[in-house]
């Protein structure tokens, strides 16, 4: 364990997966084959986990079912539970935080949402970005009210004490991870692959900008690096370094096309299918890079995004406008944080499946609800049926 702390991928990546994957080692021996395993029945509950967590937010078991089925078969979870990559374990740990969570405000329990988060800080050392989860609670607060017609204001005024025990606990442990990569390398920062995704997002922004390709941005950076490690003599303050001064001269340079950028990385991270389970089924490749191609059309390109809007209308017209506003809220907060790094596909936008699959399931709810009264409304109506009466 000692040395799994101290690894490239510790340092990389943060503690929670690297460790996970140590602790799955003793279990399982060092069959990879086995601890492959541990993680896709981790995965699974992950379904189950999307499917109470729908329920404790809407109190609508078609909802949480139907939810929590999508998420079960979607190609995203499929090619997550069988990759070494820390997602599936981060959403995990986020939906468990934020069941306990859900529960702790509601029932106004402060070490119930201590707990909560502890959770949700084991998710931030794992897989999830702190302002995501940070932006994210607010909004959960408002979830599942003890009173329906209660001001929104009055609800989240009524639970800050949880709200702010909850935040507290969740920072506690990044905020020790932090202190001991400052002591270790000398940085700030929970993982260098932050730094990474800011190297990645300046040389994207660079390439709309003035057409500097994405390679010649990237490796002017390594050069940098090199450069600034020499002079330093700490490889990973030279690492910081130039990552902030790189992000700040693009963003700089034309702050109005690097939002621009950034909206159209979460465009394509949000909207575009990850392809790691191309690798994954061999048997499978020409449909599945069938299927790839034509789900980057444009009218299925959004078919997600689509499905998420109809669930948010159809909630509003069901006088359910703060469940709308709650999912859409978090919805909106993960497609954000979806953002920094490009080209990743919609790995980055996993965790927003929280609010996807709920709200999708609504939508398609609400579809089949419509068709069966038609049919039944058809039979009503039908020359036999009236002849009969």
């Amino acid at each position: 364990m000692e040395s799994t702390l101290h690894s490239t991928g510790v340092r990389l990546f943060g503690p929670g997966y690297p460790v996970f994957l140590a602790i799955s080692g003793v279990v399982a021996g060092s069959s990879v084959v086995a601890i492959l395993g541990i993680q896709i029945v981790l995965a699974a509950a992950g379904a189950v986990l999307i499917a109470l967590l729908t329920f404790r937010i809407t109190g609508q078991s078609r909802v949480a079912l139907v939810a929590g089925t999508l998420h079960a078969l979607s190609l995203s979870a499929l090619g997550q539970s069988a990759a070494f990559m820390a997602e599936a374990l981060g959403l995990v740990l986020t939906l468990s935080g934020f069941l306990l969570y859900c529960r702790a405000s509601v029932q106004g329990r402060l070490l119930e949402a201590a707990l909560a988060g502890v959770v949700l800080g084991l998710a931030i050392l794992t897989s999830s970005p702190a302002m995501i989860l940070l932006l994210a609670l607010p909004v959960l607060t408002l979830a599942h009210p003890s009173e329906p017609d209660e001001p929104w204001t009055a609800t989240l005024r009524r639970r800050s004490p949880v709200w702010a025990v909850a935040t507290a606990m969740m920072l506690f442990l990044p905020t020790l991870w932090i202190v001991h990569n400052r002591a270790t390398y000398g940085v700030h920062y929970v993982r260098q692959i932050e730094a990474v995704n800011r190297i990645r997002s300046a040389a994207a922004f660079r390439l709309y900008q003035d057409g500097t390709p994405f390679e010649t941005s990237m490796a002017e950076a390594g050069d940098s690096i090199r450069v600034q490690a020499e002079r330093l003599g700490n490889e990973h303050q030279a690492f910081e370094a130039v990552s902030v001064r790189v992000f700040e001269d693009a963003l700089l340079r034309n702050p109005w096309m690097c939002l621009a950028v950034y909206l159209g990385t979460i465009d394509d991270n949000v909207n575009t299918d990850d392809g790691v389970w191309l690798t994954q089924f061999p048997h499978w490749q020409t449909a599945l890079r069938h299927w790839k191609t034509v789900s980057e059309t444009y009218l299925l390109r959004y078919r997600m995004l689509v499905l998420c809007l109809i669930g948010v209308w159809v909630l509003i017209r069901q006088k359910e406008k703060r469940l709308a506003w709650v999912l859409a809220g978090l919805f909106v907060i993960f497609a954000l944080g979806a953002g920094v790094s490009p080209w990743q596909g919609n790995r980055l936008f996993y965790a927003g499946q929280i609010a996807s699959s709920p709200l999708m399931a609504v939508a398609i709810l609400a579809a089949c609800d419509r068709v069966r009264s038609r049919l039944s409304h058809g039979r009503d109506t039908s020359p036999a049926t009236q002849a009969a009466g």
